[in-house]
């Protein structure tokens, strides 16, 4: 469950429950089982939230079980989920290896999660698959040197 900041608004929230229901149909989200939509951004009524599918594990988390790397066989499927956010003109906008989780029932699979900054694009956008890669591989680097250091 995704609890929100009281005073954020009902227009990001509802842009936010767009954008992981399409990413969801394409199986790059977890799937919203309910939301909740509180009271007015000056209220102080109930906090909105978001049920979701649960996740098993950040990707940042399984770079330090695997001591600092993923496999090709992971990129790969990161890479895929990436371009199938594309198919649905979602543009994440917030990539990093604590978005992107890893779900392991009923099969493994690549989530991302947290689609606050995201947006709807029109036309043909540029995966955002480089980015991503980039920030795990600098994250791989600091753990591989962390837990490959002599001590």
């Amino acid at each position: 469950m995704k609890k929100f900041k009281k005073g954020k608004s009902n227009k990001t929230f509802i842009k936010e429950i767009d954008c992981q229901r399409a990413a969801a149909e394409l199986g790059c989200a977890p799937k919203i089982i309910d939301f909740y939509i509180g009271g007015s951004e000056r209220s102080k009524g109930a906090q909105s939230y978001i049920v979701m599918e649960s996740c098993d594990q950040t990707v940042f988390n399984s770079i330090k079980s695997q001591k600092g790397s993923l496999t090709d066989e992971q990129w790969k499927e990161i890479e895929s989920l990436y371009q199938k956010l594309d198919q649905c003109n979602v543009l994440h906008n917030d990539s990093n290896p604590h978005n992107l989780m890893i779900q392991f029932f009923p099969k493994r699979r690549f989530l991302l999660i947290d689609y606050g900054m995201s947006k709807r694009c029109k036309g043909n956008m540029t995966t955002c698959f480089p980015l991503m890669r980039d920030r795990i591989m600098r994250e791989e680097k600091r753990v591989a040197t962390k837990y490959n250091s002599p001590k």
